[in-house]
């Protein structure tokens, strides 16, 4: 409504009055510090329960993964993948698969020299 136009010597009624039909009949209310926190800690949260879900899901699938390959090439290729869902795992399950992989990959080179 005001915009390009000059207004020389703005008043309330040449630069305010104009726009209070678009502003509404209720005033935003500012969140508390403690509603605030309280929010932020809910979305925290939320997010972690999503965080190790998913990091459960992808652990038991690249431990299936794992227990199915039978070749080096099928190996790295699972690593690759593990790579790449590094930030959606929890540190506690990628210790575990780093550990799952690790054993796999000593039993194929036993495997080799046997």
């Amino acid at each position: 409504m005001l915009a390009g136009k000059t207004v020389i010597n703005p008043t309330f009624d040449t630069l305010a009055a104009p726009i209070l039909p678009y502003l509404g009949q209720t005033q935003g209310q500012m969140q508390t510090t403690e509603e605030a926190a309280r929010n932020d800690s809910e979305a925290f949260d939320e997010k972690e329960l999503k965080l190790e879900k998913g990091s459960k899901e992808l652990l038991s699938k690249y431990l299936a993964q794992l227990s199915l390959c039978e070749g080096k090439a099928e190996l790295e290729s699972i690593g690759v993948e593990i790579k790449k869902s590094k930030p959606d795992m929890t540190a506690q399950d990628l210790k575990e698969l780093r550990a799952s992989y690790l054993e796999k990959e000593d039993e194929m080179k036993a495997r080799k020299t046997a």
